[in-house]
């Protein structure tokens, strides 16, 4: 790989994914999907820690997505969102049992992701793609319960991990990882509008 291709590629999938989101959130618009309501945030991370020096709000300003649209605010007042491209062997799953180096580094990232959901009361998603194959996401088995209030069960491919994290909720043992697209094809919008009360968690109320 040429010297900086790494962060180019990178930065490429995070535009993908952006559109993908918006196309997604936006299906039942009566002007039809947009793909430019969200956005990739490069240096999110340090601002949401500023800000928070400072005593201001970054509830929009976490994660690896942010806002071009007031229209998709509701979605990132619900959930934090991490982007990773590449890591193909160690995004191995039986690295994790068998591996030397780097080993469950899926994991790693989840636990970052789902650590940053606890901070903001929102849930966490890991968007990730390895190299020459289908981009997958991972998210906690209740927020899947609760999607289904409003998109029915899911019936795609599944993997279902057990692991020990860092969590003391026992649903923090388990991790479960979905095709990005059959979770853009089940899930409804609908489950994350504000309009609705955000039921994805009884903790969040509209904000």
């Amino acid at each position: 790989m040429k010297p900086g291709r790494g962060g180019t590629k990178g930065s490429e999938f995070e535009r993908e994914i952006c559109k993908k989101l918006s196309l997604w959130w936006t299906q039942d618009n009566s002007e039809g999907p947009k793909d430019n309501i969200f956005w990739r945030t490069a240096g999110s991370g340090a601002r949401a820690t500023q800000r928070n020096k400072k005593g201001l709000d970054s509830n929009m300003f976490s994660g690896d997505i942010g806002l071009l649209d007031s229209k998709g605010e509701d979605f990132l007042k619900c959930c934090v969102i991490e982007i990773k491209r590449g890591y193909s062997l160690q995004f191995d799953l039986l690295n994790y049992l068998d591996g030397t180096k780097s080993e469950g580094i899926l994991f790693k990232f989840w636990d970052k992701i789902y650590n940053d959901g606890d901070k903001l009361n929102k849930e966490p998603l890991l968007i990730f793609r390895r190299d020459r194959k289908n981009v997958c996401i991972v998210l906690k088995p209740s927020l899947i319960s609760k999607i289904m209030y409003d998109s029915g069960p899911f019936l795609g491919k599944k993997i279902i991990i057990g692991h020990d994290f860092i969590h003391s909720l026992e649903e923090s043992k388990k991790t479960i990882i979905l095709l990005f697209s059959e979770f853009l094809d089940w899930a409804k919008p609908i489950s994350f509008s504000g309009d609705r009360g955000f039921r994805l968690s009884g903790s969040f109320t509209n904000r």
